[in-house]
């Protein structure tokens, strides 16, 4: 009796460099999605009056007043980009004001990147699960059958 072992290595490491792509994608889409949520969720504030700023909470108020309906939905996910051995999926909007109310300053301004905040320690959660080696080498070997 004989037993025969083939090593596929090339084979399953790009299985696996197309498993990590994937989920970095599914990453960024989890990133995007939770950001969103988190800005349509945020009080609403007035526009103004033609030329003029957007209305702010009061001071002192944590409810953060800002206008980010637009904001939420303009969010748009790059596909999935290798270099070397990083693997990158840029989030981004066109939003002029993005940078202003994301990483608002001062009073009755919220930083809604803030990694305090509940809905970021919520998505790093979601985030390093999808990412865990046990579930990325379980989908390279899937994708060989």
């Amino acid at each position: 009796m004989s037993v025969r072992i083939e090593w596929h290595g090339a084979l399953f490491e790009r299985a696996f460099q197309i498993a990590v792509s994937k989920e970095v994608q599914k990453s960024a889409e989890i990133f995007q999605r939770n950001l969103s949520t988190a800005l349509r969720s945020a009080g609403k504030g007035s526009k103004g009056k033609k030329g003029k700023k957007a209305v702010h909470s009061p001071k002192g108020s944590k409810i953060p007043y800002t206008i980010t309906g637009t904001l939420a939905r303009s969010w748009s996910v790059q596909k999935t980009q290798r270099t070397g051995d990083k693997y990158v999926s840029k989030i981004g909007t066109g939003v002029k004001y993005a940078i202003y109310l994301l990483r608002g300053k001062g009073t009755g301004r919220r930083n809604f990147l803030d990694g305090r905040l509940g809905w970021r320690r919520k998505t790093l959660k979601m985030i390093l699960a999808r990412l865990e080696a046990k579930r990325l080498v379980a989908a390279a070997v899937r994708s060989l059958k």
